[in-house]
């Protein structure tokens, strides 16, 4: 079912026709994956006679329904869980929403999954991460769209230290340490960041120095032949 870490199949006929969507966090090998979803379609089992159910791990999504549900972004039952834990720097509560802004950018144009952080100054300085990963079966629109509902619905966690939000078509989850998996995926975000900038200012540079020196040769050309001139006319 799991192919590229993502799954759908349909199965019966209606009206008892099972729908399924399976998919891992992106920063998941293939083997961590399977031994996810494995371990997500055991609960899901947990969930009959219901018609439908839903199993949230910390790297996998599973979900069944007796209906075609692949393009909802979110719904009234969606769910949401904020720790116990509570942070009541102001500074800290004013952190999640900037690091939900960049997510629901990046998720747009990153095919659905999105890790940001923004820190604090000072002695008792923090950082807040968070991460957001839509269902692939949602467009870039739909996705913006519940990863923006699921950052509005999880700012009112606050000030817990830690929340999550898990929608039709998204889940985000914010907290005051690293809970990915895969510890690097913020350096080679921030990696890639800074090399594009480094290009982007390299040919910025580059065009800048080949428009000088256009300028350049078109002023020593007219001076050349202004200095040509006037010896032709003294010769004269």
């Amino acid at each position: 079912m799991l192919r590229n870490n993502f799954g759908t199949a349909e199965e019966g006929e209606p009206p008892d026709r099972l729908y399924m969507l399976a998919q891992c966090m992106t920063d998941l090998s293939v083997n961590e994956c399977k031994t996810c979803y494995d371990l997500s379609n055991h609960a899901l089992a947990g969930c009959l006679p219901n018609t439908g159910g839903r199993a949230l791990f910390d790297g996998c999504f599973i979900r069944a329904e007796n209906y075609s549900f692949f393009d909802e972004t979110f719904q009234d039952k969606d769910f949401k869980h904020c720790s116990d834990n509570a942070e009541f720097n102001q500074k800290f509560n004013q952190t999640p929403e900037k690091v939900f802004k960049k997510l629901v950018k990046l998720a747009e144009h990153n095919d659905g999954f999105a890790v940001a952080k923004d820190s604090s100054n000072g002695f008792n300085g923090f950082t807040v991460f968070a991460m957001a990963n839509c269902w692939r079966s949602l467009d870039s629109s739909k996705c913006s769209s519940c990863v923006e509902n699921a950052a509005n619905r999880a700012i009112s966690c606050l000030p817990s230290s830690e929340g999550r939000v898990l929608n039709s078509g998204c889940v985000l989850r914010y907290s005051d340490y690293y809970f990915g998996n895969n510890p690097r995926a913020l350096e080679i975000k921030e990696s890639a960041l800074k090399t594009a900038s480094y290009i982007i200012l390299a040919l910025a540079l580059f065009a800048l120095i080949i428009m000088l020196g256009i300028c350049a040769g078109k002023s020593s050309y007219r001076r050349i032949r202004h200095q040509r001139k006037s010896n032709g006319n003294v010769e004269k």
